[in-house]
């Protein structure tokens, strides 16, 4: 579950908030300016950075396998608009970002 406190509701009931970040909630904590902070637990925190880092070394792979297909392609049949090539990769990242949200959730 996630809730929204303010600073002040922080600091007067913190213990509750640590326990229930603990307990797998997330805690957005509200500030003037939309400069808010989240208390998680070190598990989901870890979790997420897990996930960053296969999203970050599946991206990593794409681009490397996409480098070597556009290069035998501009090789064997001419060269991209470079607009062509943005939305090409727009479309992967979509398709990457989908794919991952969906086994998240399984």
């Amino acid at each position: 579950m996630i809730t929204a406190i303010s600073t002040t509701d922080l600091k007067a009931n913190f213990k509750h908030y640590l326990d229930r970040s603990l307990k797998g909630d997330a805690i957005i904590i509200t500030r003037p300016k939309q400069k808010n902070a989240v208390l998680i637990s070190e598990e989901y925190y870890n979790e997420l950075l897990a996930i960053k880092g296969e999203l970050d070394g599946q991206m990593r792979q794409m681009l490397l396998q996409e480098l070597a297909k556009g290069r035998q392609s501009g090789e064997e049949e001419g060269v991209l608009s470079s607009e062509d090539v943005r939305a090409h990769f727009r479309k992967r990242i979509d398709e990457s970002q989908d794919r991952l949200h969906t086994e998240s959730a399984s």
